[in-house]
């Protein structure tokens, strides 16, 4: 196996997660793509233990390296620190799956980009990114069109893509836009493949109706005509430099209902992420050094949100800071959000450091940069998703490796492309076999949950519900539809159970709460845990107790 090997597979494979769900799951757009990713990440691990003197050789590598192991670290005390379920953190939760599985995968992935990629690599990156992007679209229309042979269930327009939310498909088009134009251009049939891919992506993005894709896109676009008229039309460029800040300036008093953009970019949800983010900052401020625990922000945002949010009529719960530098301080703690910040920074150094060694504009590498520039916009706005995740890993990875590659040869800065041995092949095969037996509960007890609903089997769906790894997602939604069905008994077990569980899960205590087969004893004090972990709630006390 060679480094031509090691980055096809990743392509590959990220490609894969993009498109990838298994209907016979319930939460089947996030359990597929976090197995793929973290057997991908064990199978991987080998390789950077080969190339550990590529890391060492050169302060780039190295800085990148060190600063992956501190998160790694850091995640891992989290874990042992902080209150959340041990599976909630490593799996993370249901309809995210961010845990510490996932990112650790991604540092893999980032790493092993880094190692071996080099400025040629572009070309086939855009192609499986242009790809992976165009299929997605082309299944988000025919959900737009009541062409999806899945009932899929779903609180916003239906228009979910592979990826599961609108936002996050319309993110996806910003993301694949302007490779799209490049690859076409490229492509012997430009004309024809170009047609076809604005027709699919622009179509995609109007029936999402999502106004961070179009915000996103323009970005995109702007920032593709800077870097051309930098190289080629000094004058116009500081004439696009310009506009551009002009209009962000104006589009920002849009997003905050100022201005005249106000009844085309303010929505009520960007009032909603202001709440979310305040909560985000005061779990933070509380737990500054590790967080209240990966992926376990929905268990805190009640207990740190604010008077301002708890006013508002349009108040929401969530189980996310919407913003991926808040979530990370939430839940992980400072130390996690500035070392993620670090690899932010330190890409961009990196391609513009690289773009300064080249001296001219290259379309190529100028979409990539493109493509990472949309992925770190929907960061500041939205929750993570893993597919968009993985591909800023990948291109992040290959901006940093190219930018270290491009005169790494004068310091014999080289990764490793020797044929692999038998012993790390060997390793790796292991690895990836350990990686296939630690994910085979998670999809296991999701299946039997999804096969249980189906039956209308009640005592599959309970037996599902508490078999490792246990979510508190489900327990809240499946113990409710026993209370529907007239079923208080058995959701009280089910109710006990998800205490057990997760204690520090608001949800868990009010099935307690609500179920009138509960002990009055075990009802008052789900209404005194109610009210420590969600203080500004008086609506609990309106509710009788017999």
């Amino acid at each position: 196996m060679n480094k031509v090997i090691f980055n096809k597979l990743i392509v590959y494979v990220a490609a894969v997660i993009s498109l990838i769900f298994t209907p016979f799951n319930f939460d089947a757009l996030v359990i597929p793509k976090v197995i793929l990713l973290f057997v991908l990440a064990l199978y991987l691990i080998p390789v950077i233990f080969l190339n550990i003197r590529f890391y060492a050789k050169d302060r780039q590598p190295l800085f990148l390296f060190i600063v992956s192991v501190l998160i790694v670290i850091q995640m891992l005390l989290v874990m042992i620190i902080s209150k959340a379920p041990f599976a909630q953190e490593f799996y993370g939760r249901t309809g995210r799956g961010l845990g510490v599985a996932t990112f650790f995968s991604v540092l893999v992935l980032l790493l092993c980009m880094a190692a071996y990629s080099q400025l040629d690599d572009s070309y086939f990156i855009i192609k499986f990114l242009v790809i992976s992007g165009l299929v997605s679209s082309l299944y988000a229309l025919m959900q737009r069109f009541n062409l999806d042979i899945f009932n899929w269930s779903s609180r916003t327009n239906g228009i979910i893509g592979t990826l599961g939310n609108p936002n996050f498909q319309s993110s996806f088009v910003a993301m694949v836009l302007i490779p799209a134009i490049v690859y076409s251009w490229s492509n012997s049939y430009k004309y024809v493949l170009l047609a076809f891919s604005l027709l699919v992506l622009i179509s995609t993005l109007y029936f999402t109706q999502s106004t961070q894709g179009y915000v996103a896109v323009a970005a995109a676009l702007l920032v593709f005509l800077l870097l051309q008229t930098w190289y080629k039309k000094r004058s116009l460029f500081y004439v696009l430099a310009i506009s551009g800040f002009s209009f962000a300036l104006v589009a920002l008093g849009g997003m905050l209902n100022k201005g005249p953009l106000v009844n085309y970019l303010y929505k009520i949800s960007i009032q909603s992420r202001g709440d979310f983010w305040r909560g985000a900052f005061n779990a933070a401020n509380s737990n500054p050094a590790f967080g209240v625990g990966i992926d376990s922000f929905g268990d805190s945002y009640l207990l740190y949100r604010d008077e301002i949010a708890v006013k508002h009529t349009f108040a929401e719960m969530t189980d996310n800071a919407h913003n991926y530098f808040l979530e990370f301080a939430a839940t992980g703690g400072y130390p996690l959000a500035i070392l993620n910040i670090l690899i932010v920074l330190f890409t961009l150094f990196s391609f513009f450091s690289l773009q300064k060694k080249l001296q001219k504009f290259d379309p190529r590498l100028a979409s990539i940069f493109c493509a990472w520039v949309v992925f770190q916009m929907q960061s500041i706005i939205s929750p993570g998703t893993i597919s968009l995740i993985v591909w800023n890993a990948i291109l992040s990875g290959f901006l940093i490796g190219a930018n270290v590659r491009f005169t790494g040869a004068k310091n014999n800065i080289t990764a490793n492309f020797k044929q692999l041995s038998f012993r790390v092949k060997t390793t790796s095969l292991s690895l990836l076999i350990i990686g296939v037996l630690v994910m085979y509960p998670f999809i296991n007890s999701d299946r039997i949950l999804r096969s249980g609903m189906a039956s209308k089997d009640g005592a599959e769906v309970m037996r599902a519900l508490t078999m490792f790894p246990e979510s508190s997602v489900k327990y809240n939604l499946f113990t409710q539809e026993l209370l529907k069905s007239n079923l208080p008994q058995q959701a009280l077990e089910m109710g006990r159970a998800a205490i057990k569980f997760n204690p520090n899960a608001v949800s868990a205590w009010a099935l307690i709460f609500v179920n009138p087969q509960a002990p009055l004893n075990e009802r008052l004090k789900a209404r005194s845990e109610i009210i420590r972990l969600d203080p500004r709630n008086t609506e609990v006390y309106k509710y009788k107790l017999e």
